[in-house]
């Protein structure tokens, strides 16, 4: 018989299971959040301009290069700067 789940606020842990194991989980958890970031979803990209996904959908998507992996659509940081610096109005 399994033993019964303790419930805390990171999610229900095997009984069993010390702190020890709860760390070097988070910890693994915070090691994949520090790695660089070279691309982003639809999603992502659309959060970090600013603006709801329908939005990037019609207006931004057409105009930035995208990667595909598989049915995945991802963008580079990099082209969406530049994407913003291009669509930029003139200072009066």
């Amino acid at each position: 018989m399994d033993a019964p789940a303790i419930a805390t606020k990171q999610g229900a842990w095997p009984a069993g299971q010390g702190a020890g194991a709860r760390r070097a989980r988070r910890s693994a958890a915070d090691r994949r959040d520090e790695l660089p970031r070279f691309l982003y979803t639809r999603e992502e990209s659309a959060q970090m301009l600013g603006m709801s996904l329908s939005h990037f959908q019609r207006h931004v998507q057409p105009h930035v290069p995208c990667v595909y992996s598989g049915q995945l659509r991802q963008y580079r940081p990099e082209d969406l700067k530049a994407w913003a610096e291009r669509e930029a109005c003139e200072r009066r």
